[in-house]
């Protein structure tokens, strides 16, 4: 487990178990996320948040997880967050996702999911913070910003629901 939750994950998806799932695992390792359940509710999260790594559904109803990245790499401020795609679609071509930084595949492994996350925040964090003062900036509001939130645990019947996911 990480001794900070100084990292912000976005889980953009609209599949409500999906998030849940994505919400626990990562912040058991130490990660802080925000959930969206729509591309349209997602870009407004990331503008408000700047997050660490957006984990994205290529499959929602009303934007397609690459137009959710086509809209944010427009924004020169937000084209340097790493974007993981998490996907059913395991027919979907390799080169359609070349606009996100990397894919995993649905059912996905959960340390496989972990290490991607892990490298493509300490990668980007490794560039942006040597490029990007603005993002140096947005990212200490940030942690500021949560540090006052409360500390979240997993409930009963959390954990009931990650069971019947995994089984």
């Amino acid at each position: 487990m990480r001794e900070e939750k100084n990292y912000v994950v976005l889980a953009i998806d609209d599949n409500q178990d999906n998030l849940l799932l994505m919400d626990l695992i990562l912040s058991q390792d130490g990660y802080w996320v925000e959930k969206a359940c729509s591309g349209k509710e997602g870009i407004a999260k990331i503008h408000a948040l700047i997050p660490d790594l957006i984990i994205l559904d290529l499959m929602m109803p009303d934007m397609t997880g690459l137009e959710v990245i086509k809209a944010i790499k427009a924004h020169p401020h937000l084209s340097q967050i790493p974007v993981l795609i998490c996907t059913a679609n395991v027919q979907a071509k390799k080169i359609d996702l070349l606009p996100a930084d990397s894919v995993c595949y649905k059912p996905f492994d959960i340390d496989d999911m972990l290490f991607r996350v892990k490298s493509l925040i300490t990668y980007y964090d490794r560039v942006g913070n040597s490029t990007s003062v603005s993002r140096t900036n947005c990212k200490s509001d940030r942690f500021y910003k949560h540090q006052s939130l409360a500390f979240k645990t997993t409930s009963t019947l959390e954990f009931e629901a990650i069971q019947k996911l995994m089984s």
